[in-house]
């Protein structure tokens, strides 16, 4: 009796010290605690319309540098492309995390994407993009935008504006959040659903009621009605025709998180 009694209190003490020892891994588990969030290839889900990645130089095309087409992974051929030479990005001159990234001037450089996503605003649609910015002043910066009238951005994301300089929003001030604006790689994304939210490195979203309309252009690091050069680089842009799960976005941003080194807080 006293060696099953001595066996019980050994095993009660071992659980309770190696208790701590297992807090931390909750941390790995996705928000429903089912298991560790395994990263996913963005094109083994369906839906994929775009998939932009400067780490892969079969993608990039360019003249000494100068970036001329962005070649889409997705299989859907929407190119981003720019056709005069000095608006025009540069390659393999920077990197992030010793992968290659696409370097926006922040005067005049940008990239336009073809009529045939200009759907993607009218309806669901996930977005993320790896990207830094190089400066930290006032004054708007647009990643990815499209209008569905001259100076009307409904969609997208972007740093700005010149009375808020550490404001991260979508659209046309349809969504605003506070950040710190800073020069280090990030993973902006928005999910819209029946909700548009918009996350800055995963955690808790900022989200506001759905609005949808058909662009009349959609382009990469600036407004054409507003300018607004991105100054910086971007990594990686992948955007889905719908809105992603939980456990969809968790694992894609772990493929981001793995392959650049950001940080993304599982939502």
């Amino acid at each position: 009796m006293k060696k099953f009694f001595y066996a019980l209190l050994f095993m009660a003490l071992a659980v309770s010290s190696t208790a701590g020892a297992f807090a931390p891994q909750k941390a790995m588990f996705t928000s429903g605690g089912v298991g560790p969030i395994a990263p996913i290839s963005p094109d083994s889900i369906a839906g994929l319309s775009l998939w932009l990645d400067a780490s892969d130089s079969g993608t990039v095309i360019h003249s000494g540098g100068s970036v001329s087409q962005w070649n889409d992974k997705s299989g859907n051929a929407n190119n981003a492309t720019q056709g005069t030479s000095g608006n025009r990005p540069t390659t393999n001159t920077r990197t992030i995390n010793s992968l290659n990234v696409i370097d926006f001037d922040g005067t005049n450089d940008g990239m336009v994407l073809p009529s045939a996503l200009y759907s993607i605003p009218n309806g669901q649609n996930t977005i993320f993009i790896v990207n830094f910015s190089d400066v930290t002043a006032a004054g708007s910066r647009q990643t990815l935008t499209a209008e569905p009238s001259a100076f009307n951005i409904n969609f997208g994301i972007q740093y700005g504006p010149i009375s808020s300089p550490n404001y991260l929003g979508f659209g046309n001030g349809q969504i605003a959040r506070t950040v710190t604006r800073d020069t280090n790689p990030h993973i902006f994304a928005l999910r819209k659903g029946a909700t548009a939210q918009l996350y800055y490195d995963g955690g808790t979203p900022t989200s506001v009621t759905s609005t949808n309309s058909t662009a009349i252009n959609m382009t990469l690091g600036y407004s054409p009605s507003y300018g607004d050069y991105w100054n910086g680089v971007f990594a990686e842009i992948i955007v889905y025709n719908f809105a992603l799960s939980d456990a969809q976005m968790n694992g894609v941003a772990k493929y981001l998180e793995n392959k650049w080194g950001v940080v993304w807080n599982s939502i």
